[in-house]
């Protein structure tokens, strides 16, 4: 288990997101936005998604299971953040 900090993010801001897992289980991992829920990722082996920040916010990837997102140096995370009016970042 661990936090991502993906940083500040406006309202309206699209985040897409791809990643791999070792196996299939009930560890559900999530992105949270000011503490709140905003994405919640689909189990699979190879998983991705994308979802608009309703809200202007900090926000945080929740690794549940053993993700490729939780890797240690965290080169391996596939997150970009496309927002029209911030830099754009990728993990």
């Amino acid at each position: 288990e661990d936090w991502i900090e993906l940083g500040d993010v406006p309202a309206g801001c699209g985040v897409e997101y791809i990643g791999i897992d070792d196996d299939i289980d009930d560890r559900i991992n999530k992105f949270y936005l000011d503490g709140k829920v905003v994405e919640t990722v689909k189990q699979g082996m190879v998983f991705s998604g994308d979802f608009v920040a309703p809200k202007a916010g900090k926000l945080r990837f929740y690794a549940a299971d053993s993700s490729i997102l939780m890797s240690a140096e965290r080169k391996h995370a596939v997150v970009s953040i496309l927002c029209k009016k911030s830099v754009a970042k990728s993990m």
